[in-house]
């Protein structure tokens, strides 16, 4: 009993331990599955064209559009922040020398009626307007900001300029408590007017603006950044039909804001961000910044030759007696210096700010740079020749950048004398709409190499709209007269805009990833030239495209079962045949049949039978199943694609090698290591019963 307890404890256990055996085994090989690494195969193919086709559109599209164009110099691996901003407004009138008109010395400076072709006063020559008419002439009066500008206009944002102004008197015709009223209101005889306000184009306007990002921690303002105008909108093709060639070339010209420190000093505070040398030339238009060690001498340079705009060329500036330069030549490029004249008297504009004089030194050396923007000047002829060669058309001071009327509208390309509306009214009667956009950037071109310098730009649009007005009333004191106030003219919308940039590794990720895809997309293209167009078409197609079946020409394959894929009995049931010839062969040797091809049709698959005809018959089908079997293993493009690739190299010589086989113990043995490769033809088991014979799955062909 306790012999056979022993043995059933024995059974037990080897059961148990083959199928712990068995469930490695099957874990192992569903690892094996499920985790494998996958890559691809590359298919080199030796054609030097190609190649240099190849590696000039890698080099253009992947170095010069991806690193050049969209790293270097579109920035497009920063991540942009919009910005919001607050912005006020503020009218002056023209006053001699721009004085502060809180000062009780300070004269307004207007021009004469007589020389505003839109007055009735009017003695020039007539003025056309685009339709060949003459422009509409009607009383004018002078006035200032502060009696012309609306109650209601905040300058938060938005702003008004009255450019005419119609008044209409009325009476209170019944009490507002009676029963029955016609008109509470009604006009009185002659009690209405048509005005315009004259010289609106010489005010000037300041704008203070601050602005913050809303996604990266940035904030600035007007006073640390260096501005710019963008002098015309750019024009659509069809709007610049009826240009001249010089109007067409000037549409997007950049003006520089220089600056005037006064008591301030702000401009030697300005934000050069992480940039010594900024290049101002492919934004705006103005040369590299100059380093102050080479070029002491503040100079200025003609930008654009805009219509109606100048540079005063050929003066001189004197700086405590000593004389800078005149209109100089250097290097073919031609320098010219801005005179400005300095005097005692208080020149106050907008707010308290001292003379320029004041920050001369800070405009010729700011941190160690001259920067060519801070002393060029720009005068509009009227201005220049109301205002001398004092003061220029456009320029900042402590608080807010100064632009006059008549150069903000001719940087929106309007003109309320000759331009029209819809119906045929001129903008100076009816009013328009100018939109200012602000934008602020600190992304430029090559600024990956070069660093980053935030500035800031204006545009001005003028919008299509027929009119813009605004209406008031005042009620007398005796509450029984008023008088209605229509009020035409300019109306501001200032909106802030921008991009602010700061590195972003998601960015350049997408920018890599196009990268990759340009790779690709090159590589297809190529690929489908080669096979379409090339005259190695076939060859090139052979070497990339693996397909699923080889179109032999034998008529079997047609049939599906024939051709379906080949397992690892296909291999057995081959290596049974081969066995079966080695025994025939073994036979036909015994018998002393000198036939020489043992394989000859008919022999009833390689046996010493002599010819028949049924004989025959029996051996053709043999070997043609024989055949069949061959070529289903050997099609390299099956399921098994490792193993039969090199099946299908060596059964190319099999055919030729089985009539020289060695054959032993009446079984033809091929070596697998050898022929095959898919099993280790070497190894010894004992699964046939028998000590060093071969197992049948080594036998293998």
């Amino acid at each position: 009993m306790d012999r056979q307890a022993s043995r059933v404890g024995a059974r037990v256990s080897s059961e148990k331990k083959e199928h712990e055996h068995g469930f490695k085994k099957w874990m192992k090989e569903a690892g094996q599955e499920m985790f494998y690494y996958h890559t691809n195969k590359e298919v080199r193919v030796r054609n030097w064209p190609l190649g240099c086709v190849k590696f000039v559109l890698m080099t253009g599209l992947i170095i010069g559009y991806i690193c050049g164009f969209q790293l270097l110099w579109n920035n497009s691996h920063y991540e942009r922040s919009d910005v919001r901003g607050v912005v006020r407004m503020q009218l002056q009138r023209p006053t001699m020398n721009r004085c502060s008109p809180s000062n009780s010395t300070c004269q307004s400076n207007f021009t004469s009626l007589e020389s505003l072709p839109y007055c009735d006063q009017y003695t020039g020559p007539k003025t056309l307007n685009k339709h060949r008419g003459e422009i509409f002439r009607s009383k004018c009066k002078y006035s200032d900001e502060n009696d012309m500008i609306p109650d209601d206009v905040s300058g938060m944002g938005t702003f008004f300029i009255p450019t005419r102004v119609s008044t209409l008197e009325q009476r209170r015709e019944c009490n507002v408590a009676l029963s029955n009223c016609s008109n509470v209101w009604v006009n009185t005889e002659g009690g209405s007017d048509f005005v315009y306000y004259a010289d609106v184009e010489s005010f000037t306007l300041l704008l203070d603006h601050s602005f913050s990002t809303k996604g990266v921690e940035f904030s600035s303002s007007f006073d640390k950044l260096f501005g710019f105008w963008k002098t015309k909108s750019c024009q659509d093709e069809e709007d610049q039909e009826g240009l001249s060639p010089h109007e067409e070339g000037d549409n997007c010209g950049t003006v520089s804001i220089p600056c005037y420190s006064g008591k301030g000093n702000h401009c030697q505070h300005k934000d050069l961000g992480n940039r010594s040398r900024w290049p101002f030339a492919r934004v705006t238009g103005l040369k590299d910044l100059k380093e102050a060690e080479k070029d002491e001498r503040a100079t200025s340079r003609r930008l654009h030759e805009l219509d109606g705009m100048e540079i005063r060329e050929g003066e001189t500036r004197e700086r405590g007696g000593v004389r800078e330069g005149e209109a100089m030549e250097k290097g073919g490029a031609r320098r010219t210096t801005v005179k400005v004249e300095e005097k005692g008297e208080e020149r106050n504009t907008h707010a308290q700010s001292a003379s320029e004089g004041e920050g001369e030194g800070e405009r010729r050396r700011m941190g160690g740079i001259s920067f060519p923007h801070e002393v060029t000047e720009w005068f509009d002829p009227i201005d220049q020749e109301k205002n001398g060669k004092r003061f220029p058309s456009v320029y900042q001071i402590p608080q807010g950048d100064i632009v006059s009327v008549r150069r903000l509208l001719k940087f929106a390309g309007v003109d309320l004398n000759t331009d029209l509306n819809q119906h045929g009214e001129s903008r100076r009667s009816e009013g328009l709409i100018l939109t200012i956009i602000i934008k602020y950037s600190n992304v430029m071109p090559m600024m990956t190499l070069f660093g980053r310098m935030p500035y800031y730009q204006y545009e001005v649009k003028g919008e299509s709209a027929p009119q813009y007005k605004t209406i008031q009333t005042h009620v007398k004191s005796s509450g029984r007269e008023r008088t209605i106030y229509n009020n035409h003219g300019i109306f501001i919308n200032v909106s802030q805009e921008g991009d602010i940039g700061e590195f972003s590794i998601a960015e350049l990720l997408v920018i890599l990833a196009s990268a990759l895809f340009l790779s690709e997309f090159i590589c297809f293209i190529l690929d489908y030239c080669m096979i379409c167009f090339s005259r190695y078409s076939e060859e090139f197609e052979d070497a990339k495209i693996d397909k699923s079946r080889v179109a032999f020409q034998s008529e079997w394959l047609d049939d599906k079962k024939k051709v379906k894929l080949p397992g690892e009995r296909d291999l057995v049931k081959l290596n049974d045949r081969m066995n079966e010839w080695a025994a025939q062969m073994k036979k036909h040797e015994a018998s002393g049949d000198t036939r020489s091809d043992w394989r000859y049709p008919g022999a009833n698959m390689c046996g010493a039978q002599k010819i028949s005809p049924e004989g025959e018959a029996d051996g053709m089908g043999d070997m043609e199943r024989t055949y069949e079997l061959i070529a289903r293993v050997g099609n390299p493009y099956n399921s098994w694609r490792e193993s039969t690739a090199i099946l299908a190299a060596d059964l190319a010589s099999l055919k030729h090698s089985l009539s020289s086989a060695s054959v032993k113990d009446g079984r033809l043995m091929v070596d697998l290591d050898e022929h095959t490769g898919l099993t280790s033809g070497g190894e010894r088991t004992k699964k046939d019963g028998k000590e060093g014979e071969p197992s049948e799955r080594t036998r293998l062909v």
